[in-house]
């Protein structure tokens, strides 16, 4: 299975024929519901879809595709999903995607012009087209029909291009015909000229997140991008889409434009020769390793846009992660670029878990200069989690004064509180990190805490309050800690305003994040541009 052909499975399908056949009928993987193909088979096309195994298409002279078993959803919310191709000449008469007898189909007519019929219970059609304006055209086009209750959203490569209301509440009839790449009545002039695969229904409507993540999750399916989930798919797959058509796994010579001699280093792989320059970053996991997902970061010279090696607006500059480089094997990373007066910061997420003190030089790479872009997408708000790990008071990574006796634990809304009113009890949190917060309740029992970093002053918080509030916010917040292991302590001070009743201390939680930054070791240009080594390098 693939990565779109798990997201498929995990968003509930229902009934769903992958077309990865190479002969006979069409399997559903879900139920086990079958399209028969009959005497003459459809032609079965390795690799329709990238990254997919097969499709299938219905030449003349074909057999009708016809379902005979119990397909039964809703009956008034469920969706459908395919991906098709049109066909090199566009056709003006009627071409038929998927056809149910009395309910619903889908067709291209109109030189390429997607409409869905609905078929209400008075057997009444009713036509509505997705793409008014012009046609879909020859490439792959990702449909899916997302039925609700009173409304009906109709989806286009990933964004709704029309929706209604169900005025007529069509429904799923139970027991009805259905057919691929045909209508029902096995007429030959309606079948889909072009190529069908990854067919897909639901017993409940896809959202709009779903249908565009499916879409993104297909249309990078062949450039080896895995689908490393950092605060959500979309911002992992948007940037790619730039880049799913002219991927590049070639091994190619280098150059080293960082010095006044340029070193040549043969036989090393270049992710996209689009793309001239890279930064060469270095990165050693901290002595408790680092876990997929944390974010990374590396800070540029604005010298790149001085010199004209980047976009102002950094639309051409990517981050990739050299998995492996026997066979080729890079990992396109989502990424977060802010300029501020004297750097560029980037900041991307850890492509893969390492061992403690695993040393990652030559695995992580800043790409730019590519001025051949077009139709560039906006980067979405892509947000990086600046405190990467939450423990509780229960985590056994916190060494407590006498656990038991100073301190106490009680278990609340999924969540272990730590507590003490004991004078000078202590807590202290060891870790490889340069940021931290605690999360403290404030309330008419509690008294004056005070906390150290290393081997820094005591300083004194206040905890008391008239009423409890919640830990939505850190009572305490440090960033910038220095390379290496940091301690982090918190005492009861046995002080308190004179209102309150107990002086003590309660906790919730500690999140941190691990040490990131990486090192910017050189840049390097792309032989292939042939460069000598007198040029600077400058576009």
């Amino acid at each position: 299975m693939s990565d779109y052909s798990d997201r498929v499975l995990a968003d509930g399908a229902s009934f769903y024929w992958n077309l990865n056949e190479a002969s006979g009928n069409f399997n559903d993987v879900v139920a086990n519901q079958k399209f028969v193909t009959g005497a003459v088979k459809p032609t079965y096309r390795r690799n329709s879809l990238p990254g997919t195994a097969w499709g299938v298409s219905f030449p003349s002279g074909s057999s009708p595709v016809n379902h005979q078993g119990n397909i039964n959803l809703g009956p008034l919310e469920w969706a459908f999903e395919a991906w098709v191709q049109l066909g090199a000449t566009t056709i003006n008469t009627t071409q038929i995607v998927i056809h149910r007898a009395k309910s619903f189909y889908v067709v291209s007519r109109l030189g390429g012009i997607l409409w869905f019929v609905e078929v209400n219970t008075d057997g009444d059609p009713t036509e509505y087209a997705w793409n008014n304006e012009e046609s879909i055209g020859p490439g792959w086009h990702h449909i899916v029909v997302s039925k609700h209750d009173s409304e009906v959203f109709l989806y286009l490569d990933g964004d709704l291009s029309d929706s209604y209301a169900d005025t007529d509440s069509t429904q799923w009839l139970p027991n009805e015909r259905m057919s691929l790449g045909w209508n029902v009545a096995g007429d030959a002039t309606k079948r889909w000229r072009g190529v069908i695969d990854e067919v897909a229904l639901y017993g409940d409507p896809l959202t709009d997140d779903d249908v565009a993540d499916h879409y993104l999750l297909g249309v990078t399916a062949t450039s080896e991008i895995s689908d490393l989930e950092f605060n959500g798919i979309a911002n992992f797959t948007a940037g790619a889409l730039r880049h799913a058509l002219t991927l590049q796994m070639s091994t190619r010579a280098i150059i080293d434009l960082n010095s006044d001699l340029s070193i040549v280093s043969r036989a090393q792989p270049w992710w996209d020769h689009d793309y001239p320059y890279r930064r060469y970053l270095g990165f050693t996991a901290s002595p408790d390793g680092l876990d997929e997902g944390h974010p990374l970061e590396v800070i540029l010279n604005k010298d790149l846009l001085q010199r004209q090696k980047l976009r102002t607006d950094f639309a051409d500059l990517e981050v990739v992660y050299l998995r492996q480089e026997r066979p080729e094997d890079w990992v396109f990373l989502p990424h977060r670029t802010v300029e501020d007066s004297s750097s560029i910061t980037v900041t991307f997420p850890a492509a893969e878990e390492a061992a403690p003190n695993e040393v990652l030089d030559g695995k992580y790479y800043v790409y730019y200069g590519n001025r051949g872009l077009v139709d560039i997408i906006p980067p979405l708000d892509y947000t990086t989690e600046d405190w990467f790990i939450t423990l509780d008071a229960s985590s056994k990574e916190i060494d407590y004064s006498r656990p038991g006796e100073h301190w106490n634990f009680q278990s609340i809304e999924g969540f272990t509180l730590g507590y003490t009113d004991v004078r000078h009890a202590k807590l202290t949190f060891a870790f490889w990190g340069d940021r931290i917060q605690f999360y403290a309740f404030r309330g008419p029992v509690l008294g004056v805490m005070e906390y150290q970093v290393n081997d820094g002053e005591w300083i004194p918080y206040d905890l008391y309050s008239k009423e409890y509030t919640s830990t939505d916010e850190p009572v305490v917040e440090i960033a910038g800690l220095p390379a290496g292991k940091n301690y982090f302590r918190v005492r009861n001070s046995g002080l308190g305003n004179p209102a309150t009743q107990r002086k003590a201390v309660a906790f919730a939680f500690i999140k941190y994040a691990k040490h990131r930054a990486c090192v910017d070791v050189m840049e390097q240009a792309d032989e292939t541009k042939n460069w000598a080594s007198g040029v600077s390098g400058v576009l």
